[in-house]
């Protein structure tokens, strides 16, 4: 596929027992330190699995000092307008056709001053609302700091001296 040519030299290959739902699930609790799954029960069988396999390939790369991870929260796709890579990529969302970060809508709109606003911002881009008020609120939000451009400037000014927050407690 385009993606698996894309990603060739990211892609690494694991054998089929490094799937197995018991497994993932044994790793995935003793990664959080829980004796049962139960307080996960937002995530279904297949979400439990892959988050255990993460924790499993975390386990097998990072073998010096393992991250900080919050719980896995299930995302449900229905709010969001599914784009694929070929749509993301002829929209020029986030690089042009030719490659480039310049002349993509995210280096158009970007001028977050944070690390979390700009991955929010790809957030939002690669998964927009689809709900009707989901969207009114965001946009009212956006046009209260453009009808309030003082505070929006203290704000931003504010912003720009905090770090990577969400990177630091990940530590």
């Amino acid at each position: 596929s385009e993606i698996a040519k894309e990603f060739r030299s990211a892609i690494t290959t694991q054998v089929s027992s490094f799937f197995d739902e018991k497994k993932a699930v044994r790793n995935f609790k003793d990664f959080f330190d829980i004796a049962t799954t139960e307080a996960m029960r937002n995530l279904n069988s297949l979400e439990l699995q892959a988050s255990g396999v993460v924790v499993s390939y975390l386990k097998a790369t990072q073998k010096e000092q393992l991250p900080r991870l919050d719980y896995p929260k299930s995302v449900n796709m229905k709010n969001y307008v599914e784009l694929d890579h070929t749509t993301i990529k002829n929209l020029e969302i986030f690089k042009t056709i030719g490659g480039e970060n310049k002349g993509s809508l995210l280096s158009v709109i970007d001028k977050t001053k944070t690390n979390g606003g700009a991955r929010l911002l790809r957030q939002f881009l690669a998964m927009p609302l689809i709900d009707k008020a989901a969207i009114s609120e965001r946009l009212n939000i956006v046009e209260w700091f453009n009808k309030n451009p003082v505070a929006s400037e203290k704000l931003r000014n504010l912003l720009e001296s905090v770090g990577d927050i969400e990177r630091s407690l990940s530590r």
